[in-house]
């Protein structure tokens, strides 16, 4: 609730960057921009009498006053890129309305450290890592740190890219280069005494440089081949 209560309330800058990235095709490419607009609520029956031959011209125009007279509010609406159509939350899938929180917590600079539990819960692989260049972006434009609960083979794939793109020089133009200091990838498991802690280590050619505990990479190979 907090993520759609700074876009109501925040910067228009704000809704600027969180439209951009959940709408250009080169970061998340959702489908959805992001508008705000400020409205009136009006009760329907005065929409009824605008223009109605009940009303005479003094009182048509007391009851326009009255309506312009209302306080605006604002309102966010999650607008369809290819039709231009306008929707709420509830008129789209729940990884939309789930992701977009989390756009928000990475562009809206208050926080130096963001902890997100699962953030690619319900969308397309597509999208999962994009998040992970959202992550990056955040990360070297606003100082934040991530603290980031994830079972997305996805988003991991995506750091670990950038991270041997930058060693290979092969970035995209404009693109940040990444380090493997970066970044902090723990495995955390069952051990013999309770909860236990992994550290998997990552080099410049975006290789772990330990095999990772019970698979989880290795089922995709395992599939292909």
């Amino acid at each position: 609730m907090a993520g759609w209560e700074a876009l109501l309330t925040g910067q228009q800058s704000l809704i600027d960057d969180v439209s951009r990235w959940m709408a250009d095709e080169d970061k998340l490419n959702t489908g959805y921009a992001i508008e705000r607009r400020w409205v009136r609520e009006v009760r329907s029956e005065w929409l009824d009498l605008i223009g109605s031959e009940e009303l005479n011209p003094q009182r048509q125009w007391m009851l326009n006053k009255a309506i312009e007279a209302l306080l605006t509010k604002p309102r966010i609406g999650l607008i369809d890129t290819k039709s231009g159509l306008e929707m709420q939350s509830r008129d789209v899938g729940i990884g939309i309305s789930q992701v977009l929180p989390v756009v928000v917590a990475a562009l809206e600079p208050s926080a130096s450290l963001v902890t997100i539990e699962q953030p690619e819960l319900h969308i397309h692989p597509s999208v999962q890592v994009g998040l992970g260049d959202l992550l990056i972006y955040s990360v070297l434009r606003h100082d934040m740190s991530f603290l980031i609960e994830t079972h997305s083979e996805h988003l991991i794939l995506r750091l670990l890219r950038r991270i041997r793109e930058t060693s290979e020089g092969g970035l995209p133009s404009g693109f940040p280069p990444v380090s493997p200091e970066m970044i902090g990838v723990y495995y955390v498991g069952r051990g013999e005494n309770g909860v236990q802690i992994k550290s998997l280590p990552v080099d410049e050619a975006g290789e772990f440089t330990e095999s990772w505990p019970k698979g989880f990479f290795d089922e995709r190979a395992g599939e292909l081949f």
